[in-house]
């Protein structure tokens, strides 16, 4: 059981690294699953397990994505804000919020050269950069 789910993205995975997939959802918050494996090789032998939880708004989670390096998530709100969140040891905690638009954050990716660079792209028809090392 979910709610409704607006984003999904798999994490850039590293060399030997679990695999993991964010998921933004319509309650305001993000969910990490890790895929569990019995073995085999098909597909009917995989699943998703729920590792880490958080609810980042009141406002819905419309959309995420992954840093680089696999550990922080920038999560796009309905009320224009953007969070940014950190995962460590399979826990996620808000590290930075802020109002970045006056209407719904449609669009939010990292910047793959410089990772502490946020763009966003909200109905208010602007596209944005934010250093998130300016707090």
């Amino acid at each position: 059981e979910t709610a409704g789910i607006f984003d999904i993205k798999w994490n850039p995975v590293q060399d030997g690294a679990t695999p993991l997939l964010a998921q933004a959802d319509a309650d305001g918050s993000v969910r990490i699953h890790g895929v569990e494996c019995s073995g085999g090789s098909t597909l009917a032998d995989t699943k998703l397990e729920e590792s880490s939880f958080i609810n980042i708004s009141s406002a819905m989670c419309l959309c995420l994505d992954w840093n680089p390096s696999a550990t922080s998530l920038a999560v796009g709100l309905s009320d224009g804000s953007v969070s940014i969140a950190s995962l460590a040891e399979s826990q996620l905690s808000v590290e930075q919020q802020w109002k970045a638009h006056e209407f719904e954050l449609w669009a939010a990716s990292f910047d793959i050269h410089q990772p502490t660079v946020v763009y966003t792209g909200s109905d208010d028809c602007k596209f944005c950069g934010w250093d998130i090392r300016e707090g």
